[in-house]
């Protein structure tokens, strides 16, 4: 089974994705020479690409909402193919994340939430927590729109459960995420103090580490 190499934000000196899909293909050829072993790599590496770059694409089209439902579709059938070829399963809780926001923009919440909550099951299970702030934070946003006090009650323990994952270890998108999802769970409950602290928190952290989507998300908030 192949797996798409992700591409994470690094200022470490990491490898880039590129690097890291010439490296795996490298290595696979050396390990057996025969040319139709080299052929097959080279093929399955040339379709993780396209799969990547569908991806991409897709959630670009998303965030900037012009062919938002195109964006959808396209995740939708990456999905499909990667389930149904056991090809690149490490996307696919992205994938999951994004057509549950579908689902909620299309007014079944219920459903949303469900999904949402089995995509978060499934990372915390298996340990694979690259999309994980992207998943709480769509439950957070999805339950906070449903509104009860008992979704304000799971938003809350969703967003302290991020908070406490991998704890002791510096990740600055689950700090990010975790303080904006702060401010919007206390705006939901009325807290304009507690609003206005968790909001130029997550402004002044969003500024100082130069995320620039979370530092445009920290300055339309109100």
């Amino acid at each position: 089974m192949r797996t798409i190499p992700i591409k994470t934000r690094d200022r470490t000196g990491s490898m880039s994705r590129d690097q890291a899909q010439v490296g795996i293909r490298e290595q696979q050829i050396q390990r057996n020479p025969d040319p139709d072993h080299r052929h097959r790599v080279e093929q399955s590496s040339d379709e993780l690409a396209r799969v990547l770059i569908r991806m991409t694409l897709g959630v670009t089209l998303i965030h900037l909402g012009a062919e938002r439902e195109r964006g959808f579709e396209i995740l939708r059938e990456l999905k499909i193919l990667c389930v149904s070829e056991n090809f690149a399963l490490n996307a696919v809780p992205l994938f999951d994340v994004y057509l549950a926001r579908s689902t909620a923009e299309g007014g079944q919440l219920d459903h949303a939430v469900e999904s949402l909550r089995d995509a978060i099951r499934q990372m915390l299970t298996t340990t694979n927590l690259t999309y994980v702030t992207l998943a709480v934070a769509a439950l957070v946003e999805t339950l906070l729109k449903r509104g009860s006090e008992e979704d304000l009650e799971e938003a809350e323990a969703a967003v302290e459960r991020l908070a406490a994952t991998r704890a002791g270890d510096p990740w600055v998108i689950r700090d990010l995420t975790s303080q904006r999802l702060r401010a919007l769970l206390a705006q939901a409950r009325g807290d304009q103090a507690g609003y206005h602290e968790f909001r130029d928190r997550y402004r002044t952290m969003a500024n100082e580490f130069g995320y620039e989507g979370h530092m445009a998300w920290a300055a339309a908030m109100p």
